[in-house]
């Protein structure tokens, strides 16, 4: 009996150290990644449809910088175009039209989903001489709890549309 069960052992060792194999990651080819690219300078535009009641200047100048520096990592061969009158080969328009850190004190005391963070934006992409809509998403997101913890709300909200932003116009470059 203490022989079998010895066998049995080693053959069950043998088996599993057979099938296992060191795992190789192979990195993606940036040369023929960068040949799928059909846009080789985008314009990013961030439109404020809150009427006024939260985006400051420099929260919508925050905003656009997450998204320029969201799609310039991801895509470093594309120009991002920022300066109004400069024409690119397509547009990012980002309608930002519910943008709300809600109220920390009542989310802490209260809970249950009072005070939540509430960010809603519209993603357009258009190409062409005449602006053409080629395609649009729109991306929602309730309560501090699906943010990260720690910082400003209003910074990871920026973060994300940035992140909603590039996987956005990931589907049309």
């Amino acid at each position: 009996m203490k022989k079998i069960s010895i066998v049995f052992i080693l053959v069950v060792f043998a088996i599993i150290a057979g099938c296992a194999h060191p795992v190789e990651y192979n990195a993606p080819d940036t040369q023929s990644f960068n040949e799928t690219i059909k846009v080789s300078r985008l314009r990013v535009e961030v439109v404020d449809r809150t009427a006024g009641q939260s985006l400051t200047p420099r929260k919508i100048k925050l905003i656009k910088e997450n998204i320029i520096e969201s799609i310039g990592t991801k895509y470093t061969q594309v120009e991002i175009i920022t300066e109004d009158g400069e024409q690119g080969d397509a547009i990012l328009r980002v309608y930002i039209d519910v943008f709300t850190a809600g109220n920390r004190a009542v989310r802490f005391w209260v809970g249950f989903g009072a005070g939540k963070a509430h960010m809603k934006i519209m993603a357009q992409w258009l190409e062409g001489d005449a602006a053409e809509v080629k395609g649009s998403r729109e991306y929602q997101k309730f309560g501090a709890l699906s943010l990260r913890s720690g910082g400003s709300i209003e910074n990871q909200m920026a973060i994300l549309i940035g992140r909603y932003s590039t996987e956005f116009a990931s589907e049309h470059l």
